[in-house]
């Protein structure tokens, strides 16, 4: 009978593990850009910076896996518009009411996509949707449905126009979602009409 032979295998290989890896921050979205009901800031609520808020911006590889989904919109015009100007107001919202994403362009009455992906304050995903616009609209995301009063929410958006689709804008916002209306507080106070 043959006895096999097995070199042994230093112990600190066999029992070595490397420590997990830190769990990825999830990033806190409860800073948001002021607007009125036209869309003109008057500050910033929560201890952040808003300023890049509403802006063209590089979203991350993770950020853009959010809007790579498909949808059935094609752009016919040929025409490639630069976006000149980006809107998004009220901010905060009360829930049922419009929120208006205004988009200008310096090809008057282009049509554009616009893509977007929101999460929750746990960047748990609440809707993608796509739409066919025209140069200025105004959308509705306050859909009580979805929205609760309350909660921030971020949005991530890409514009597209032309042809081929090209991503001209891309970048994300925060928005809160309050009970009731919320006149132009003083010094950014919004707690009782939103907590």
């Amino acid at each position: 009978m043959k006895n096999l032979f097995l070199p042994l295998l230093p112990l600190p290989f066999l029992f070595s593990c490397e420590d997990p890896a830190p769990p990825v921050p999830v990033e806190d979205i409860k800073c948001i850009q002021l607007t009125d009901d036209i869309g003109q800031p008057y500050g910033t609520y929560g201890s952040c910076d808003a300023s890049m808020q509403w802006k063209n911006q590089t979203l991350t590889l993770e950020q853009r896996a959010l809007l790579n989904y498909s949808d059935t919109i094609q752009l016919d015009s040929n025409a490639i518009g630069a976006f000149t100007a980006l809107n998004f107001s009220p901010n905060p919202a009360k829930t049922g009411t419009a929120l208006h994403f205004t988009v200008i362009t310096d090809v008057w009455g282009q049509a554009y996509k616009l893509k977007t992906a929101i999460v929750d304050e746990n960047h748990n995903l609440v809707e993608q949707k796509s739409y066919l616009l025209p140069q200025g609209s105004a959308l509705r995301f306050a859909d009580p449905a979805l929205f609760n009063p309350g909660k921030y929410y971020r949005m991530y958006y890409r514009l597209e126009s032309g042809p081929q689709s090209a991503a001209t804008l891309e970048g994300y916002g925060n928005f809160l979602i309050c009970n009731d209306y919320v006149p132009l507080p003083d010094n950014g106070n919004i707690e009782g009409f939103c907590f």
